[in-house]
């Protein structure tokens, strides 16, 4: 059995959420208590590591002790054994040193067991608190971006047009509030799907103003901020749970 301990490796969520071009002080506040939160995680993970090494480390010495008693015991009821001349007093005295050097490698393997359950256990729940916090910060941080930074809209479309330029035509539906910023860039974005291709745009106080719609003959793709949003969670949890066995 391997002592050799794994590396928990918890990356700055710089680098994966970075932040908008916003002074928006609730957001940044958001941001430092994240940092800090992290920080704190990835130490009691650290704390937990250890201390489930430890017990590992214990039962294997258990185990080792076990098996060294056993030998003792089996070679003392050998010697008694043939002293007396008895057989029978050989084999119960074997079994009764074998048994007990089954029920101490029973306690130490269930000792290695209730460890590895606690520490993933344990483990689980603050990777789901880290991603949590996490998701939040970066919800409002993609908010208040779409915010102050009505551009934004347009990395929607375009993502959402990557996958539909070879349609006849194509319709972009979005929220009146941003009409004007996409309708601005209609040159730029005929010239991303082609000229054979028919581009309107349209607006629909129905969409929220977060998301966008791209319709065309076969049916239509829709994306979001939500769909941003669960990039960044399997992101998050990839870097979170990097090296973590």
């Amino acid at each position: 059995m391997s002592n050799q301990k794994k590396q928990i490796s918890i990356k700055p969520i710089e680098t994966i959420l970075p932040m908008a071009n916003t002074n928006h002080a609730d957001v940044m506040e958001e941001h430092h208590q994240l940092s800090e939160s992290i920080s704190l995680q990835k130490k009691e993970l650290a704390t937990i590591q250890e201390q489930q090494q430890m017990r590992i480390e214990e039962a294997n010495n258990q185990i080792k002790e076990a098996r060294n008693q056993w030998e003792t015991e089996k070679q003392k009821w050998i010697e008694e054994a043939q002293q007396q001349g008895f057989q029978k007093g050989y084999e119960d005295g074997n079994q009764e040193a074998y048994q007990q050097y089954e029920n101490k490698l029973k306690e130490a393997n269930h000792i290695i067991d209730i460890a590895k359950e606690d520490y993933h256990q344990t483990l689980e729940k603050h990777t789901e608190s880290i991603v949590e916090i996490s998701m939040s910060v970066a919800n409002k941080v993609l908010q208040q971006a779409l915010k102050e930074q009505p551009s934004y809209i347009m990395e929607l479309v375009t993502a959402a047009l990557e996958d539909v330029k070879a349609q006849p035509c194509i319709t972009i539906i979005i929220h009146p509030d941003y009409y004007g910023e996409v309708h601005s860039h209609q040159e730029e974005l005929q010239r991303l799907v082609g000229d054979e291709t028919k581009l309107s745009i349209h607006a629909d106080a129905l969409v929220q103003p977060t998301d966008c719609i791209i319709r065309h003959p076969h049916g239509q793709v829709e994306t979001s901020i939500d769909t941003q949003l669960e990039k960044i969670r399997e992101a998050l949890m990839e870097y979170v749970m990097e090296d973590v066995q």
